[in-house]
């Protein structure tokens, strides 16, 4: 018996590109690819730049790519060679559509977009070159199969009627096309993205801020001009009419970690993401932990200084406020983050800067793991790549000051994934 491959799609919609990512079976990457987005630009506009994103990953399995004859070796985070190929040729042709003939002469093939030749007239002389008659029908009863009535010399021969092509996504002439999409500013005049071959089994979507855990609303988002109470779920589901969910995207990195990541095989897991803020995720008993409305393992606004620096939030003294990028930005604000972990070492102005970071961050952490007891704590983010040199110190504090249980226990580790994560979780996250 022969099982079908199930595919999912998730997205990670950021303030500057939407990441796409198609898994197959919710185990191996088969494709990604990532679309310019706009922070300023308004909810519909979003809208549209996501069926964009839809119709970006369903073209993948209209490009003469049968799935099932990919590498059984691809990891994680790499591109199938076809894919990579075919990149500058799929933009060539979405910037330049072909011209088609009129259909009546023309007839589509299922392997492949381009059309056939004219058929000839039928006369006397040639109908030895008549198609067969399966030609002229769709139908797979024979006794319903429709034979072709040779004409008498005496009499002009009729043109021969060519039937109507089967409605599937391998005739749509512009598919790549933005057809699908709408410069209306009217969501109600959306139309909808085709439904890719073979289909997406689900939609997932990870998005930064406030998402509702059930019915898929972005409460609210830093990354995008005014969006609140946002329904991403159903406009989505409207869109496909394929089952959608939508999640924190600092939940579906974790999710992304947990399952295929530096997470794999435990059941308690937190994930810091170092950024521009800290975002936050939690698995506690092998189930992704989203609080009653939504707003669970905001880790970055936890009050680590009761007296401490003023957040965006309102709260004094939140972890973002030490050990974000914007934190070293405040600090120095012609220097990147970057530049501070690399020239520390050096320069005893950053060095000071660092201690403080670093020692913030594992105040934090030591908290996290008492309050927890996770078998893990990842660190993931923009900054992960200069903090996770610094981990034996953090692990060392957290040794001396987290209870003896938990601080024997639990691992500090750095994420796998990349900035890809969110995008993975999401569709392993999807319904």
């Amino acid at each position: 018996m022969t099982v079908r491959n199930t595919y999912t799609l998730g997205l990670d919609i950021g303030g500057t590109n939407i990441k796409i990512v198609i898994l197959e079976n919710r185990q191996r990457v088969i494709f990604r690819h990532q679309i310019p987005s706009n922070a300023n630009a308004g909810a519909n506009a979003v809208r549209r730049t996501i069926a964009e994103a839809i119709n970006r990953a369903s073209s993948y399995f209209l490009d003469s790519i049968d799935p099932s004859t990919l590498p059984q070796t691809e990891t994680l985070t790499g591109f199938h060679t076809p894919q990579m190929r075919q990149e500058h040729e799929f933009i060539a042709k979405a910037q330049n559509p072909p011209t088609f003939r009129k259909p009546g002469l023309l007839t589509p093939t299922l392997n492949n977009p381009t059309l056939q030749q004219p058929r000839l007239p039928t006369t006397a002389h040639n109908h030895s070159t008549l198609p067969e008659p399966e030609f002229l029908t769709t139908s797979h009863n024979d006794s319903t199969l429709k034979h072709p009535e040779f004409p008498t010399p005496a009499r002009k021969d009729p043109p021969l009627r060519t039937p109507d092509p089967p409605t599937t996504v391998h005739n749509l002439p512009n598919l790549r096309q933005p057809e699908f999409l709408t410069t209306s500013s009217n969501p109600q005049t959306l139309r909808q993205v085709p439904s890719p071959k073979p289909p997406f089994f689900s939609i997932g979507i990870g998005c930064a801020g406030t998402v509702h855990p059930i019915t898929g609303v972005v409460v609210n988002s830093p990354n995008f001009l005014d969006w609140t109470n946002v329904p991403l779920a159903d406009w989505v589901r409207a869109d496909t009419t394929l089952p959608t969910r939508v999640l924190n995207d600092a939940n579906s990195a974790t999710v992304a970690e947990w399952k295929l990541g530096a997470a794999r095989g435990f059941h308690n897991v937190i994930l810091l993401a170092f950024g521009t803020g800290i975002g936050g995720g939690i698995i506690i008993d092998g189930k992704l932990f989203t609080g009653s409305t939504g707003t669970g393992a905001e880790l970055g606004h936890i009050t680590i200084r009761y007296d401490g620096i003023p957040c965006n939030c309102g709260n004094t003294g939140c972890f973002e406020r030490y050990c974000s990028a914007s934190a070293l930005k405040r600090l120095f604000p012609d220097v990147s983050a970057e530049e501070i972990f690399t020239q520390a070492p050096k320069n005893p102005t950053y060095r000071e800067a660092l201690d403080d970071f670093l020692n913030a961050l594992s105040i934090a952490i030591t908290g996290l793991a008492n309050a927890f007891d996770p078998d893990c704590i990842l660190i993931g983010g923009g900054l992960s790549k200069g903090i996770s040199v610094h981990l034996p110190i953090i692990a060392e504090y957290v040794q001396k000051h987290a209870f003896p249980n938990a601080a024997s226990h639990v691992q500090i580790r750095p994420c796998e994934l990349g900035s890809w994560a969110g995008a993975i979780g999401a569709a392993l996250a999807a319904p």
